[in-house]
């Protein structure tokens, strides 16, 4: 069975479980992202919002970064 979850990056959380997601968000152990409550997914949406937004006043140039350059190795066909 797969999972997809709307996220940036994702931690692992094992199989066997030892500890309820109620106990392993106390813990700071990894949790499922859809086992907090809309205020602490709130609370961290500001988190990162406040972080961002501080790098930018420090790196204004990473507000509008310019596109991304994709190097092109050049291929050498070697002799048969």
């Amino acid at each position: 069975m797969s999972r997809h979850y709307g996220a940036d990056s994702l931690s692992r959380v094992p199989s066997l479980q030892f500890f309820s997601q109620e106990l392993r968000k106390e813990l700071g152990l990894p949790h499922t992202f859809c086992s907090e409550s809309d205020e602490e997914k709130a609370h961290w949406k500001y988190l990162n919002d406040a972080a961002d937004q501080q790098v930018v006043s420090s790196f204004p140039q990473l507000a509008d970064p310019p596109p991304h350059y994709h190097y092109q190795k050049p291929v050498i066909s070697a002799p048969l």
